[in-house]
């Protein structure tokens, strides 16, 4: 969390150094899926200062969306919490279903494949064991899941469909801001599989380490043998 929370922060300096303005503030939050009854602080913090020292470090929200009602998490107004309505702590295949319909009638195709695909990958992580992949599977068609890019960039790399589609969207946004434009699909490609054979810590280092012109050779440019 600390790392990504400064990744985040130098890549919104860097972006208000090219004139776009001054850097949007940050609020960290760590998604906790499954684990225990107790509740849970609202918030910790990461302190890199000494103790007797003022606070210098991160401090980080925590969101056990486990235990989380279905009613809660879409009182958050937001697609994005909606999606973890599967691990909710009264998650069935009803309110579920209500779930899905409501996130249909506000996105369009493309935004609800993707959030549907999520919700499957999701509700499979549920601890309880209740099943529910099956629920949300049923209401979608097998095209929006299999399809889908959280999908096949989970599969093709081998671990947790959430864990891939996290670190990738973190990381190509950081690259994208230093080249300050989009990335394309192929280029996309390419930092994923740097992602996986590299490891996310030589990725981050080759953000933040080496000059913008020598970002396409360092991360964009398919690898090599030698590389």
């Amino acid at each position: 969390m600390f790392e990504y929370h400064n990744l985040t922060a130098l890549a919104a300096a860097d972006e208000a150094r090219g004139g776009r303005g001054t850097p949007l503030p940050i609020e960290s939050v760590v998604i906790v899926l499954s684990g225990r009854e107790e509740p849970w602080p609202t918030h910790a913090a990461y302190q890199t200062s000494p103790a007797t020292s003022p606070f210098c470090g991160v401090r980080f929200r925590i969101e056990p969306v486990y235990q989380r009602t279905v009613a809660e998490l879409e009182a958050r107004g937001s697609p994005f919490w909606m999606i973890f309505t599967p691990l909710a702590v009264d998650a069935d295949a009803r309110n579920l279903e209500a779930v899905l319909d409501a996130l249909r009638a506000r996105t369009n195709e493309r935004d609800f494949a993707e959030l549907g695909a999520a919700m499957v990958a999701l509700a499979g992580a549920d601890k309880r064991e209740r099943r529910l992949a099956d629920v949300v599977h049923s209401c979608l068609s097998r095209e929006i899941v299999m399809q889908n890019r959280i999908y096949r960039e989970g599969k093709a790399m081998g671990i947790e469909e959430g864990v891939v589609q996290g670190q990738l969207a973190v990381f190509a946004r950081q690259v994208e801001r230093r080249l300050r434009r989009p990335l394309r699909t192929d280029e996309q490609e390419r930092l994923a599989e740097h992602l996986r054979v590299d490891g996310p810590d030589i990725v981050a280092d080759a953000i933040f380490d080496v000059e913008s012109r020598e970002l396409w050779r360092s991360l964009l440019t398919p690898r090599t043998s030698t590389q």
